[in-house]
C-alpha cells in the first residue's frame, strides 16, 4: 500500500474544517482597550463643548422652541415693517403736505437703517411711497382712519408676539396683568421706538452736517466722498445703540422680569451688533432678486420674510443668554422670587400620580 503524502489529507481537512487562526489574547485586549480610551476622550470632549456658555445658550434656544417662536414672530413683523413704512410716510404727508424734500429725508432715513430698502431696485419703490405721502389727506375721511387704526394694531401686535416670546424663552408663565395695561405698554413700546428711529437718524444727520459746518468756518473744504463716509458710519454707530437699547428694553420692562442690567447688556450687546449686520446687509436681498417681474416680486417678499424670521431668532438667542447668564448665578427674574432653575425646568417629568394624556 502506497504511503500518503503527509500532510495532503490534513491540510484538505484544515482547509474545510479548522477553523479560523484568532489574534491572540494580549492582542485583542489592547485593540479593546484603545477604543476604550477614545471613546472616553470624545465623551469628555463631548461634554466640555456642551459646557461652553454659547453652546448652552443655543440649546436652551432649542429647548425652548425658539425657531417656532421666532416664526411666529416674523409673520407679525413682516406687516408691521410696512405698517411703519405707511405710519412715517402717511405721517409726512399729513403735517409737511407731502413735500418732495421731506418724502427724500424720509426715504434716506430709511436707507440708513436698511440700506437699498427703498429705491428703483428696492423692496419698496420710491414713487410708492411717493404716492402714500401726496394721498395722506384722505387720513381725515372715515376709510382713512379705519386703515390708520388697523395699521397701529398691527405694529402694537408685532410688539405684543416680541414681549410673549422673549417671556417664553425665559419660562415665564402666562402674564396674567391686565390686558388693558399690556397693550399701552405694548403701544408705549412701539411709539418709543418709532420716536428713537427718528432721533436716531437726526442725531446721525445733525452731527455729520454740524462738524462738515464746524469744518468749513475754520477754512477746511469737507469732500463729498468723505461726507458720506462719515454719514454711513454715523448711521452704523446709532443702528448698533438702538438695537442694543431696544433689545435690553424689552427684556427689562415689556417682559416684566428684574433681572439686573449687568446681566442684560452683554446678551444685549451681542443680539444688537448682529440685528445691525443683518439690518445693513439687507440691501443685497434688493440687489440678487430674478430679472422675471413674477419671480421677483414673490423672492422679495420670501427673502424678507426669512430675514425677519433671522432677526426674530437674534433677538430670542439675546434673550436666551440673558436667561441663563442669571439662572447661572441664581439670580429671580421676577419679584415673586427665583423661578425653577431653566436646568430643572427642562429635565422635570409628569407628576406623581398624574397619569399623562395620550
Amino acid at each position: 500500500m502506497p504511503a500518503r503524502h503527509r500532510g495532503h489529507q490534513g491540510d484538505r481537512r484544515g482547509q474545510a474544517g479548522r477553523p479560523a487562526r484568532r489574534l491572540p489574547l494580549s492582542a485583542d485586549t489592547d485593540v479593546r482597550a484603545r477604543l476604550t480610551r477614545s471613546a472616553g476622550r470624545a465623551a469628555v470632549w463631548g461634554r466640555r463643548i456642551a459646557a461652553l456658555f454659547p453652546v448652552r445658550v443655543w440649546r436652551h434656544f432649542l429647548r425652548r422652541n425658539g425657531f417656532l417662536l421666532s416664526a411666529g414672530m416674523a409673520y407679525q413683523a413682516l406687516f408691521a415693517l410696512f405698517a411703519l413704512l405707511y405710519v412715517a410716510f402717511a405721517g409726512a404727508g399729513v403735517w409737511v403736505g407731502g413735500s418732495d424734500v421731506a418724502v427724500d429725508a424720509m426715504i434716506r432715513v430709511v436707507n440708513g437703517y436698511v440700506p437699498g430698502f427703498i429705491g428703483p431696485d428696492g423692496v419698496v419703490a420710491s414713487d410708492a411711497v411717493r404716492q402714500v405721502a401726496n394721498s395722506a389727506t384722505g387720513a381725515f375721511t372715515l376709510t382713512g382712519a379705519i386703515a390708520a387704526v388697523v395699521v397701529v394694531w398691527t405694529g402694537i401686535g408685532a410688539v405684543t408676539f416680541t414681549r410673549r416670546a422673549v417671556r417664553g424663552i425665559f419660562g415665564l408663565p402666562f402674564d396674567t396683568r391686565s390686558y388693558v395695561l399690556l397693550k399701552l405698554r405694548d403701544a408705549a413700546a412701539a411709539l418709543a421706538f418709532g420716536v428713537s428711529l427718528l432721533l436716531g437718524a437726526a442725531i446721525s444727520f445733525g452731527g455729520v452736517w454740524a462738524l462738515r459746518a464746524l469744518l468749513e468756518a475754520f477754512g477746511q473744504e469737507v469732500p463729498s466722498g468723505t461726507v458720506r463716509t462719515l454719514v454711513s458710519i454715523s448711521s452704523v454707530l446709532v443702528v448698533i445703540v438702538i438695537d442694543v437699547a431696544a433689545i435690553a428694553a424689552l427684556v427689562r420692562f415689556l417682559t416684566g422680569t428684574v433681572i439686573r442690567w449687568r446681566r442684560i447688556l452683554p446678551g444685549s450687546v451681542l443680539g444688537g451688533v448682529t440685528m445691525a449686520v443683518l439690518q445693513l446687509g439687507a440691501g443685497l436681498l434688493a440687489a440678487h432678486t430674478p430679472g422675471n417681474p413674477l419671480l421677483a416680486t414673490f423672492a422679495v417678499m420670501v427673502g424678507l420674510l426669512l430675514w425677519c424670521r433671522v432677526i426674530a431668532a437674534v433677538i430670542l438667542l439675546a434673550a436666551s443668554w440673558i436667561a441663563l447668564s442669571a439662572d447661572d448665578r441664581n439670580e429671580p427674574l421676577r419679584d415673586s422670587g427665583p423661578l425653577r432653575p431653566l436646568r430643572a425646568t427642562a429635565a422635570r417629568g409628569p407628576r406623581r400620580g398624574v397619569r399623562s394624556r395620550r
